[in-house]
């Protein structure tokens, strides 16, 4: 097995971290996980290669949740200019990016690979401020759907997409449905996960994630 590791302080971002390790390796697929996480579905590797999407997801062991864990192609990796996430939040919001974009690209969620997990979900230490992160992330919106159709533009030139454009009503339904479910899980989120982060004063690098986030929202609100 090669491995390829990366030592140094903590980041700002996980997705920046990610992307390093992603353009370290080349590969046919990229499997996201934590160290929380451990496939035990006997050959699962295989199964990667009967999937026709270029983004897909891990099917977790309870049928009740939703598939998380994104996989990508390197078409898909391609596409993307060679990242998989955003490099602008410290929880939670790259992989709500990522689904988000693969609706507007594909027209539904990510389909779940039937792959069997021990995921250990453990609390999330750097959950703070959700009001400042929420309203961060919708105005960003725009920039999403500029990357979504550039997605679809280069998945369709390279014969990986059927049809060209991406933005039909379908598809803006189901995004409503998955903004839905969000704003429903960041409510349940504020009333019963917030009060169980990590109570130590925040890192220094989740304070400079903060700072950036806040300036480049006031930026874009002036404009």
């Amino acid at each position: 097995m090669n491995l390829e590791a990366i030592i140094g302080p903590r980041p700002e971002s996980l997705g920046a971290e990610v992307n390093r390790l992603v353009a370290s390796v080349e590969a046919d697929h990229y499997a996201i996980m934590g160290d929380d996480v451990q496939p035990y579905t006997l050959h699962w590797d295989l199964a990667l290669d009967r999937t026709e999407q270029d983004l897909t997801c891990w099917a977790l062991q309870h049928p009740e949740q939703p598939p998380d864990y994104p996989i990508v192609s390197k078409y898909w990796i391609k596409a993307c200019g060679g990242r998989v996430f955003t490099d602008r939040f410290p929880f939670w919001f790259d992989d709500r990016w990522l689904a988000e974009v693969g609706i507007l690209v594909y027209g539904r969620l990510p389909p779940a690979l039937p792959i069997g997990l021990h995921a250990h979900k453990t609390r999330t230490q750097r959950m703070r401020d959700l009001p400042l992160w929420l309203e961060y992330y919708g105005v960003l919106e725009p920039e999403r759907v500029a990357q979504a159709q550039e997605i679809a533009d280069w998945l369709f030139a390279l014969g990986r997409l059927g049809k060209q454009g991406f933005i039909k009503d379908k598809r803006l339904e189901q995004l409503e449905d998955m903004r839905r479910f969000h704003a429903a899980y960041t409510a349940e989120a504020l009333r019963i996960l917030a009060p169980l982060h990590d109570l130590a004063p925040p890192d220094p690098a989740y304070l400079r994630a903060k700072v950036r986030a806040e300036a480049h929202l006031h930026r874009m609100k002036a404009a």
